[in-house]
């Protein structure tokens, strides 16, 4: 038997999304049983997408995600003026995640990801991560990385 504590899956507890596709700002909390209903292009898509894309960028690359999603005019948010559309120069999502070890019975840890694009390429036309925020929190301390 060892020492170290086994750990259930991550749990995503929260949801910040700012300037992705058609989603101006949210913040959404969510529970072990979340249900996301709205209208027709009310950002249900997008929400989820917003996830996905955090997941991809980390499994591969924020460029290969970006890519796959048809590139980033694709997934800067749109603002409709009366002179044509403004577009966005960046976006972000930030995803809290809890993660607690099984059988314990302490309040959970948190990790809190934030992830920001920014429109304006790199050099050799690179996409370039505006801000990338990792934040653990273990207890009632917090470490950035």
């Amino acid at each position: 038997m060892s020492d170290k504590p086994e750990y259930v899956a991550p749990f995503i507890s929260r949801v910040r999304v700012r300037d992705f596709r058609s989603i101006a700002e949210c913040d959404v909390i969510l529970g072990p049983l979340t249900v996301i209903v709205g209208p027709n292009a009310a950002g249900k898509s997008n929400f989820l997408d917003a996830i996905r894309f955090v997941v991809d960028s980390l499994a591969e690359s924020p460029s290969q995600a970006i890519s796959r999603r048809g590139g980033l005019p694709a997934l800067l948010r749109r603002t409709p003026r009366a002179d044509g559309d403004a577009v966005g120069t960046s976006f972000m999502v930030e995803l809290t995640l809890a993660v607690s070890a099984k059988g314990s019975r302490s309040q959970p840890s948190a990790a809190t990801y934030l992830l920001e694009i920014d429109a304006r390429p790199g050099r050799n036309g690179d996409i370039v991560v505006g801000r990338e925020e990792l934040l653990l929190k273990v207890g009632k301390r917090s470490r950035s990385r």
